[in-house]
């Protein structure tokens, strides 16, 4: 003999069913996988990319420890560069365009200029260099995300 649905169970029934179909329609957009949620975080995926990929990697390491190149991490970047402005410039000019155009030290901590850091300004783009300064600043430093790239413009 089948079972007989009392009313609550059948408002149950109803309940559970509509919120399986909303599961489906909303799922796929809370997927945490899928794209960044802010531009703040488009930004910092698309400079890990190109951290990654022009070669940053190589000189200040994948946690920006720092090998032949200056430590970035643990704050390092924004102490050598509290305004992004200063950090884009350095990482579009190079250690020789520095030393040509600014002078023989860089950053608020005054660093010599030792010769190592290669000119980025004539192969990335302004978007791109504005990426890579926000990934370092932002996974590096440990500067809010959404603060960086109002800082950056």
């Amino acid at each position: 003999m089948a079972r007989q649905h009392r009313p609550s169970d059948q408002r149950r029934l109803r309940t559970m069913t509509a919120l399986a179909c909303a599961l489906v329609i909303v799922a796929p957009a809370c997927d945490a996988t899928s794209t960044p949620s802010t531009e703040a975080e488009a930004q910092v995926e698309a400079g890990r990319v190109l951290f990654t990929t022009e070669g940053c990697v190589r000189c200040h390491g994948a946690e920006g420890q720092g090998i032949v190149g200056p430590r970035l991490n643990q704050g390092s970047v924004l102490r050598t560069f509290p305004r992004c402005g200063d950090q884009l410039r350095w990482v579009s000019l190079g250690s020789a365009g520095w030393e040509r155009d600014v002078g023989p030290s860089y950053g608020a901590t005054a660093k010599p200029v030792q010769g190592g850091m290669p000119t980025f300004g004539s192969r990335l783009s302004e978007d791109q260099l504005t990426q890579v300064v926000t990934y370092t600043r932002t996974v590096f430093g440990g500067a809010n995300a959404e603060d960086v790239v109002a800082d950056c413009g």
